[in-house]
């Protein structure tokens, strides 16, 4: 054989030789397999670094966060696969009017969190929160990280396997697992919606809170001019419902302010505060007071103090007295310690123009002045006189009673209009009088409707009308009423 065979057969030999280690190498060495796909022209992928492969992540979750809080949908989730690789979080932090994406190493025995690099903006003006208890947790950052935790001001919760972000107005919220059930029925947000569909019922245990504070607020700017022999009024009374179940909410006192505390597994959730004296009654006299603590707390777990005493058929009442100030305080109506208070409500609201305003404001002084007693029944179970054109009735199912008068009776004249504030005022007491002592059952029409309830309110009224000066002719003219049985003509045919 000639050299140049001989070449020929070793270069050869040297090619085999490398197509065997390159094949050898694939099959043995799967991490070097992209390199050896390379070498021999398959055009493999190259493999990424964790970084690279949390940057990738970390994109499609800017990607769809961002698409989240641009459908104009609410009410709704965002449902994404979001993966962590080991030894890395994700942190949401606030950055002037945008949403800043960190990509975190996590580092040491302790796991302490280092910023590796700045992966991304979001640039809206929006703050990372957290959906938890009901609230809108928010933070100037949140991490979640490579154990499918997120954290949120030292507090961790665990995620569950897919990301969901809830829309709850403008806001996008992370869902921890616990909340999962809450979301589970919500609908996915969607681009194009076409009709709307209906509202979720608004958070109950948050607006339990607010109707608190914001009927406190109300009370305190209330002003109400009190008689010499007046100790006070209820200004508010707030629906409970036990079912709420709203963790703690404590009410407390403090040199002149009063806050309100909303917290769920001892961590504080939300807070507020006004300027107020807070105070109650006594058990053994009619003399404002603190409570043990200066504080008053509604909790599923201490049912005590406020939560029992200060409850009445699922009612919280608020009241000012003479005596202090405008401040407002808490009462409640079991016995007789606030029995002054829980009969006069601080103001009843008036609907109407302005010549229905004042001859109402007319005929309630008359009787405040003259018939004392029936105004106090009237500020209890009257809650709003309304003048329309015709058709008068007491409605005394709604949750403020409302007394509506036709303009014929609002013109006749101040007594007689008075007097019939007072009969209709008598016909919401026999109503909520028979609630209050069958709180679980629904109030027969006999009660507070027909013969034998018109006979007990026109002897209110003729007794009322008696004494703010009513002539005789007046007063003959409502013993002699009830044979036109007046009380049977509907409501529509009513002229009066």
């Amino acid at each position: 054989m000639n050299s140049r065979g001989i070449q020929f057969g070793i270069l050869v030999s040297i090619i085999l030789i490398v197509l065997v280690v390159a094949i050898v190498a694939v099959a043995i060495y799967p991490k070097v397999l992209p390199l050896a796909k390379s070498i021999l022209g398959l055009n493999a992928t190259a493999i990424l670094s964790p970084t690279e492969k949390m940057r990738n992540y970390a994109d499609i979750f800017i990607e769809e966060y961002e698409k989240c809080i641009d459908i104009e949908d609410d009410n709704c989730k965002c449902v994404f696969d979001f993966d962590i690789e080991k030894g890395y979080a994700i942190r949401l932090s606030k950055a002037g009017d945008n949403l800043r994406i960190l990509l975190m190493k996590i580092e040491g025995i302790r796991r302490k969190l280092k910023v590796n690099k700045i992966v991304g903006d979001i640039k809206k003006d929006i703050m990372p929160c957290v959906y938890v208890s009901g609230f809108k947790s928010t933070s100037d950052f949140v991490d979640i990280d490579d154990n499918n935790k997120l954290k949120i001001d030292g507090v961790e919760y665990d995620l569950p396997e897919q990301l969901i972000l809830y829309k709850p107005d403008n806001d996008v919220c992370i869902v921890p697992s616990e909340e999962v059930g809450f979301v589970e029925n919500l609908k996915i947000c969607k681009e194009e919606m076409g009709e709307k569909e209906d509202k979720l019922i608004p958070n109950k245990k948050r607006l339990f809170f607010d109707t608190i504070v914001e009927s406190f607020k109300t009370c305190k700017e209330m002003e109400v001019d009190f008689k010499d022999d007046e100790i006070g009024c209820w200004c508010a009374r707030i629906q409970y419902e036990p079912e709420l179940d709203p963790d703690w909410i404590v009410i407390k006192g403090d040199k002149g302010i009063t806050k309100f505390e909303f917290k769920s597994k001892s961590r504080l959730l939300h807070s507020e505060q006004i300027i107020n004296k807070l105070w109650e009654y006594s058990d053994s006299s009619l003399e404002p007071y603190l409570p043990k603590d200066n504080r008053f707390t509604i909790s599923s777990v201490v049912r005590s103090n406020f939560f029992l005493d200060h409850v009445k058929n699922n009612f919280i009442y608020l009241a000012k007295i003479a005596d202090r100030d405008g401040n407002v305080g808490i009462i409640n109506d079991f016995d007789s310690r606030d029995k002054d208070l829980t009969t006069r409500k601080c103001s009843i609201e008036i609907i109407g123009n302005d010549d229905c305003v004042f001859k109402t404001n007319q005929a309630l002084d008359l009787l405040r002045n003259k018939a004392k007693i029936h105004y106090n029944t009237i500020v209890k179970y009257i809650g709003i006189i309304e003048c329309t054109e015709s058709q008068s009735g007491m409605h005394v199912w709604e949750d403020l009673p409302r007394y509506q008068v036709g303009k014929a009776t609002v013109d006749v004249g101040t007594i007689w209009y008075a007097g019939t504030i007072a009969h209709d005022a008598c016909h919401s007491k026999q109503y909520h009088d028979y609630l209050f002592n069958n709180p679980s059952s629904s109030v027969p029409s006999d009660v507070y409707t027909g013969r034998i309830a018109e006979a007990q309110c026109l002897d209110v009224q003729y007794d009322a009308l008696r004494k703010i000066g009513a002539t005789q002719e007046t007063l003959d003219y409502i013993t002699n009423i009830m044979d036109s049985e007046y009380w049977n003509v509907d409501y529509g045919d009513r002229w009066w």
